[in-house]
C-alpha cells in the first residue's frame, strides 16, 4: 500500500505578518509594505499543491481594497476570509 502525502492548508494573517501592521482606519492613507520573505515562503506552498487561506480581521466593506492589495504584492491564495 502506498502512503498518500497531503499538502498542508496555510492560514495566513495579513496585517503584521504578509505586510507591515496599518491600522484599519488608515488603510487607504498609509504605504503598503509587503514582507517579502513570507510573501515568498506563501508562494512557494501555492506552487507546490498547498491550500492557502489569508485571514484577517478587516472588516468586510475592505473586500476589494484587500485582494487589490494582495494582487499589488503578488500573494497566491484559494480564499479570502475576513471580519
Amino acid at each position: 500500500m502506498s502512503k498518500v502525502i497531503k499538502n498542508p492548508t496555510l492560514f495566513v494573517d495579513i496585517d503584521g505578518t504578509l505586510v507591515e501592521y496599518r491600522k484599519f482606519s488608515e488603510l487607504s492613507e498609509s504605504i503598503l509594505t509587503p514582507i517579502q520573505d513570507v510573501i515568498d515562503f506563501v508562494n512557494n506552498h501555492y506552487d507546490n499543491g498547498s491550500v492557502v487561506m489569508i485571514t484577517t480581521a478587516r472588516p468586510s466593506t475592505y473586500e476589494l481594497f484587500t485582494k487589490q492589495e494582495l494582487e499589488k504584492i503578488g500573494v497566491k491564495y484559494h480564499q479570502l476570509i475576513m471580519d
